[in-house]
């Protein structure tokens, strides 16, 4: 059966039309959505600020987890002389551990934190990386055991990471990592141990 025609256009033509044009239509509704919500990327605050943060919070609990002393008397024991030595011999224990530790700042400016995946881009496999320098953390070497090293909180910015594609970027920020939103800003690591490095003792600027 033959398509009906209307001024010289058939019906099946306009749908067709129609259908495109709405098609049309919401890709560029759902493309602004991405687009606007996707914000400019732009950092809230630093990162340094969010550690500090950490730390004040860290503290804070450190302090109100501290046992309260009692009022009530307590029994003296004679100190012999064996016992201020050995009490002696650990506080100056203690220092030469402390002395071995050496504290590093991750540098934004010359690190960089990234992600890595893959994607199918206009029927092409390609990989996409996302890298940001707004990242910062401490890394506490032990000099005397490198395998007593820990390494403390490390914050990334979420938000700032970018690819070669803006609309990726804003995409990401806005239905991916949902970075754009202040409460998921920033990644945040906390390091539970270290593993594969030498209990042999090195100095600064070993390699």
């Amino acid at each position: 059966m033959a398509n009906k025609q209307r001024g010289g256009v058939s019906y099946g033509v306009v749908v067709v039309l129609v259908l495109i044009a709405f098609a049309v239509g919401a890709g560029a509704g759902i493309g602004g959505y991405i687009y606007v919500t996707g914000g400019s990327g732009e950092p809230s605050r630093s990162v340094d600020d969010v550690i500090a943060d950490i730390q004040s919070d860290t503290d804070t609990e450190a302090v109100e987890e501290t046992p309260v002393e009692s009022d009530a008397p307590a029994d003296v024991d004679t100190e012999t002389e064996d016992e201020n030595t050995t009490e002696d011999i650990t506080d100056a224990t203690d220092e030469e551990t402390a002395s071995d530790v050496v504290t590093y700042s991750i540098v934004g400016e010359q690190s960089e934190a990234s992600f890595s995946l893959e994607e199918d881009l206009r029927g092409e496999r390609v990989t996409v990386v996302g890298t940001t320098n707004e990242v910062g953390g401490t890394i506490n070497v032990n000099l005397a055991n490198p395998s007593a090293s820990t390494i403390d909180t490390i914050v990334v910015n979420a938000r700032t990471l970018t690819t070669d594609n803006e609309f990726r970027n804003r995409a990401i920020r806005s239905r991916i990592l949902n970075s754009a939103q202040d409460e998921f800003e920033f990644i945040i690591f906390e390091p539970k141990s270290l593993s594969n490095f030498s209990a042999d003792s090195v100095e600064v600027g070993d390699t």
